[in-house]
């Protein structure tokens, strides 16, 4: 079964299976697609999609900023005690 797809291919020839894979499932069980009677599907999808994206992408700007704001290690809890 390996020898149907040239080692150098194999990854690409996933990727654009996975591809063909996502468009199918989209079109056929999502029913999303340019008709009138499928804009509503396509809206909410991609409403859902702008939204997942935000998470994904603000969750690692959020952990990374509250690393970068975080109390310096140097100060002891008892130095921290006092200050505040």
């Amino acid at each position: 079964m390996s020898g149907l797809v040239p080692a150098g291919m194999r990854w690409p020839a996933v990727v654009v299976l996975a591809i063909v894979q996502l468009r199918v499932q989209l079109v056929w069980f999502l029913h999303l697609g340019r008709a009138q009677d499928q804009r509503e599907n396509t809206v909410v999808f991609l409403c859902n999609a702008a939204l997942i994206a935000i998470v994904v992408a603000g969750s690692p700007w959020v952990m990374h900023n509250a690393n970068v704001n975080r109390m310096p290690m140097t100060v002891t809890p008892e130095q921290a005690r006092m200050a505040g």
